[in-house]
């Protein structure tokens, strides 16, 4: 079982983790479902078919070229997203991050 939530104290997210006896790896399918108080669509980063997502991910935390970061987001915007993706297209600003890119990198 995985359950997460908000340190008040520290302003931190947390999460915990109870091995089951079937668990053999935190990252990829930990569990076998997600279950939320919450109405909506989730998105599990942990499941299968997101190993790609995961891994563009890290990429772009771990880029420290502004520039280049930016041109990639801007590709973003030219791609057909499937209709249940949780991104759309017209929620993607490449223009309006490079500040905050520059600010942080």
């Amino acid at each position: 079982m995985i359950q997460q939530g908000m340190n008040d104290n520290t302003k931190y997210a947390r999460r915990y983790h109870w091995l089951g006896e079937n668990v053999t790896d935190f990252v990829n399918e930990p569990h076998s479902a997600i279950l939320s108080e919450a109405r909506g669509a989730a998105l599990n980063l942990v499941a299968g078919e997101s190993d790609s997502a995961r891994a563009t991910i890290t990429d772009i935390a771990n880029e420290t070229n502004p520039d280049k970061l930016l041109a990639d987001l801007k590709k973003i915007t030219t791609l057909s997203l499937p209709a249940h993706h949780p991104i759309d297209v017209s929620d993607i600003h490449p223009d309006s991050l490079n500040k905050i890119l520059l600010s942080v990198l």
